[in-house]
Formats: structure tokens, sequence, C-alpha cells
């Protein structure tokens, strides 16, 4: 009897060690793929538990699901690289310049990055304006980080105010249709004498005798084109006015040869228009950004009514036009050999920025009472809200953007404690102000401490602008520059296209 009582134990000894482990195992240790989607377990790990799998006996369970996070991380093309932020984006006219100018705007001014601004007007720095340090405001710390203001591409001069480890790059745009945009802007029928009829009409006329009405070069003024009609893209992107007589009607000339060839050494990336969102993508890439830095709204996009113009016609404007047509053939063909060797995954990101795009685009164009919505992590971009505030700096125009990046520089510079040069918003104690339920131009914000280029801001930026502004910069608190608080008056400060 004892013998068996014995036995017993024994047997419940044995049982108890071999299921332990593995009862241990199952409640200690990794979930396993028959237990639990990956999603949960990435969620059980990004929720911040990930530390009971430091328990004793577990530290390999750990090291394991870490190595399997960053092998995740780096197929997510998130983390595995450093974000560029020295950036040279070579302004051209007409080519959708303004809108990459905005997505620069917003990611600089969010990051308090030092700008290469223009002092007095926007166009200061063109078309040499950088050769003349009257025009444009020291860097703020260390050196101004990003260019984005129209400026004839000058390589050495450019360098001499940021680093020499920027991104340079630029966007054009196919040479007819430049004309057509260029022609409805500027309003060129004023070139032909005597000439009265719609724009298109006029361009067509233009077009029998280019020569006749566009004869003459910009090298100074700052208010136009260097050239409105004969290679005006090339002309920006610095091919020389002296060598177009020997490239007339001839797109294999050594000079745009030559030309061609040192573009392509200098740029980093050339976008083209017709191809906005591909070029987007590219440039995300290329800058190892997260897909939220390259969300847009179309700005200083006109309609003119679309022309066909005839064959003969077509051919007498690229011989007029014969450098820009070279380049954006090549540059067209270049863009498409980068996207070929990104790889298979290019167009499934290309389809989730367009998905993402469209959401943001309709969500900012509802009434300021809808409710945030969220964008999921992806491969491309981390999750991220779309609320007011988000909504507030992909609207804001150029122009506001311009104004309070002088405003943040020139207090930068007006102070005289060093103490006080760090961003306003790390400052310990900020300024506070008492608003208003509905806020009002005379409740004493548009004066100092909180602006110096008062009017300015008044007259670019709308008052919701303004306030999201000074609690960027630490002078308000979250309670006081909430839009709830507010009654939106005037415009966001341009006008961007409704959503697609």
């Amino acid at each position: 009897m004892r013998r068996r009582s014995t036995f017993r134990w024994l047997g419940l000894i044995l049982l108890v060690m071999c299921v332990l482990p593995t009862v241990m195992f199952y409640a200690w240790g990794p979930p396993i793929n028959g237990g639990a989607t990956g999603a949960t377990q990435l969620g059980f790990l990004q929720a911040g538990e990930s530390a009971a799998l430091l328990r004793p006996g577990h530290f390999n369970s750990w090291k394991k699901r870490e190595g399997e996070l960053r092998l995740r991380d780096a197929k997510l093309n998130i983390t595995n690289c450093e974000p560029k932020t020295d950036i040279a984006f070579i302004k051209t006219h007409k080519t959708g310049g303004t809108t990459v100018m905005q997505i620069l705007h917003r990611f600089g001014y969010l990051r308090n990055t030092s700008f290469l601004l223009p002092h007095n007007d926007i166009n200061d720095l063109y078309p040499h304006g950088l050769l003349n340090p009257n025009l444009y405001l020291p860097p703020i710390q260390h050196g101004h980080g990003i260019l984005t203001y129209h400026a004839v591409y000058d390589r050495r001069s450019i360098i001499k105010h940021l680093s020499e480890n920027s991104t340079f790059f630029t966007i054009i745009r196919e040479p007819l249709s430049h004309l057509k945009s260029t022609f409805s802007y500027y309003r060129l029928s004023r070139l032909m004498e005597d000439y009265e009829s719609t724009e298109m009409e006029a361009m067509i006329k233009f077009l029998e005798d280019p020569g006749r009405y566009d004869t003459k070069f910009n090298t100074d003024s700052p208010s136009r084109p260097v050239s409105f009609t004969r290679n005006p893209m090339a002309l920006e992107l610095g091919f020389p006015v002296d060598k177009l007589q020997n490239t007339a009607g001839d797109p294999s000339s050594e000079e745009i040869k030559n030309f061609l060839q040192r573009i392509s050494r200098d740029l980093d990336l050339v976008m083209i228009m017709e191809y906005f969102e591909e070029s987007l993508v590219l440039l995300r890439r290329l800058m190892c950004w997260d897909l939220q830095d390259i969300l847009y709204l179309r700005y200083n996009s006109y309609e003119y009514s679309n022309v066909t113009v005839p064959p003969v016609l077509v051919d007498i404007h690229k011989r007029w036009d014969t450098v820009d047509y070279a380049l954006y053939d090549h540059f067209n063909r270049t863009l498409w050999g980068k996207i070929q060797k990104e790889g298979n995954d290019f167009r499934q990101e290309l389809n989730h920025f367009k998905d993402v795009e469209n959401k943001v685009r309709t969500h900012c164009a509802s009434p300021k009472d809808h409710l945030p919505t969220i964008v999921e992590r992806s491969p491309w971009n981390q999750q991220f809200l779309i609320d007011s505030t988000f909504c507030t700096w992909l609207k804001a125009s150029h122009m506001c953007y311009w104004t309070l990046l002088r405003d943040r520089s020139l207090k930068f510079h007006m102070s005289t404690d060093p103490r006080k040069t760090t961003p306003l918003s790390n400052r310990k104690q900020p300024f506070f102000v008492k608003l208003s339920r509905k806020l009002r131009v005379s409740s004493g914000i548009h004066s100092p401490p909180f602006c110096l280029l008062c009017g300015e801001v008044q007259k670019y930026c709308s008052d919701h602008e303004y306030v999201s502004h000074i609690y960027q910069e630490g002078h308000i608190s979250s309670s006081q520059s909430s839009s709830n608080r507010l009654e939106l008056q005037g415009w966001h400060g341009g006008d961007p296209l409704p959503p697609a």
C-alpha cells in the first residue's frame, strides 16, 4: 500500500515537471503565430509591455523579439535612415514650385529650421540676390538650412550659405504646357502690339513668330522671370543667355549636352510636374522623410482654356524653346529610370500616398468642428492625427509662412541675451495673454512681444493661423490657442484647390 502511494507521488511529480515548463512558456513567453496575429503581437510590445519579457530566464526571448522589431522597421523604411534637413530647392516659375515650397515651409517651420529668407520682398533672391547680403536675413544659430525661394541656380553662391551636404532638387514642366501657363498668368498678350483677344488666342498668334514679340531677357529685376518664353526653365537652372544662339533648333548641340550633364551631376532629383505624386514619393525616399511630410494642397493653380496648338506651331516652339525641350525629355526619362530602380513597392507607396492625400484634403475642407481622424501606421509613415492644427499648417499660404519665418528670425536676432536665443517653444517662462471668446485685432496680440512684423502678419495670415503660430512659439497655452475658443476671421492666406 505504501509502495503504491509512493508511485502515485512520483507520477504526480513527473507530470508537474513535464507540464509546468509548457504552462510557463505560454504564460510568460512570446506569443506564437497560432496564438495571436502579427498585429496583436506588435501591439503588445508597442503598448509598453515589452518589459514583461525581461523576467529571469526570458532575456533570450526578448532579444529575439527585439531583433524581429528591428527587422520589421527596416522593412517599413521608416527608421533605417536619418531624415535630411539641409535642402536647396531651385524654384522655377510656373512649374508647381509654390506647392513644393509649401511642403518645405511646413517641414522647416515646425522644426525651427533656419531658412535663407528674402528680407523685404519674397522674390528678393531672384535672379541673383544671393550675391547681395542686404537682400536676405542672417541665419538663426549655426547657419541656413533651407533655400526654397526663387533664385537662379548658382551652386557656388548657394553653397556659401548652405551646407555642402545639402540635397539639391528642382521641378520642371512640359514646355508647351509651361508656355500656356506663363501666357495666362503674366498676360503676355501685352507683349503683342494692338492685339486684343483671349490669352490663348494671343499665344497662337505669338507662336507664328515668337522672335518678333519676346526678344529681351531680364537679368536684374525680381518682378519677372529671366525669360517669359525662350528656354525659361533652363535659364533659371543656370544655362548662359549668351549660349542660346548656338542651340536654336539643335537639341544635340554641345552646349545642351554639357548643360544636361552638369545638371544631372549637380541635382539629386529633378521633379516633373506632370508626375507630381510620383516625384513626391521619390523625394520622400531621397530625404528619408515620413509620408505626412510630403502631403500638400496645390497653390497658385490657375485655369486657362484648353487650346489645341497646330503641329506646325509646335515645331516652331521646339526650335524656339530647344533647351527646355531637351531638358524636359532628359529628366522625364531620368525620373522613370529612378522609379524603375525603386522596386515593386513603389507603386504600393504611391497608391497609399494618393489615398492618404485624398483623406487629408477631404478632412481639412470639412467644418472646423469635424472630429479628428487618424492615419494608421504604414510601411511609409508613422501613425498621425489629422486635426485642426495639422490642417492649419497644411493650408497656410506661402506669404503667411514667409512672414512668420521672418518675424521669428528678427525676434531671434533682436534678442541681446544669449540665454534667450533658443527657440521660443523651449523657453521655460513663456508669455501669456488672455484671449477673448471672439478674437479681435484690438485684443493686443498683434503687437510685441508676440510679433515684430505685426502689420504684415495681419495682412498675410488669418487670425487662426497667427494664434496657432504664437502658441507654436510658446507665447500662449494650448487652451488659449484652441480653435474651439475662437470665431475664425479672415481667409487662410491662400486659395487651395477643393478636394479631388
